[in-house]
């Protein structure tokens, strides 16, 4: 059988935003008692895999997961379609858009080009931590994933390339 050739660029994208696997022991923060428990939920997975294309550990925090899957995706979107597509050209906005960023607090005569406004979004997750979610009282770290969900919703059609 051939060996499997690890992808030194696998999380290339992913180093901004932090993981719960970096933060603290995994087995640790999910409570897996012991190597067995740990062996029966890796085959569990595996066919949860094979069955839906996840495992549900994805969906342990929805949020998180649209998170981080949103932030390498516009990551590789400037680094690989900005070779083909020119996001920092001045083409102005749509009035949605134009509302899009008014109404979230950001002027549109300083965020005007489409990386600009994709780096803003990058930086919105950025600012996200779902393990502090609950223990934000001001709801801050919420309010920054809606935010950049907000963005993402109205200016997906122009991440393309």
């Amino acid at each position: 059988m051939a060996k499997k050739r690890k992808n030194k660029n696998l999380n290339k994208y992913n180093k901004g935003l932090r993981t719960i696997r970096e933060e603290k022991d995994f087995n640790e923060v999910h409570c897996l008692p012991n190597e067995k428990y740990d062996v029966k939920m890796r085959k569990s997975w595996k066919k949860q895999i094979k069955k839906y294309g996840f495992a549900d550990t994805e969906v342990y925090s929805l949020d998180y997961t649209a998170a981080v899957w949103f932030y390498e995706h516009i990551k590789m979107l400037l680094d690989i379609g900005g070779k083909l597509v020119n996001y920092d050209w001045d083409h102005g906005w749509t009035e949605e858009e134009k509302e899009c960023l008014i109404s979230l607090g950001y002027s549109p005569e300083f965020y005007k080009t489409d990386r600009e406004v994709f780096e803003l979004i990058l930086c919105l997750l950025e600012s996200y931590d779902s393990a502090t979610c609950e223990l934000d009282e001001k709801g801050e770290s919420i309010y920054y994933l809606t935010k950049a969900f907000k963005l993402i919703a109205v200016f997906l059609p122009r991440m393309w390339w």
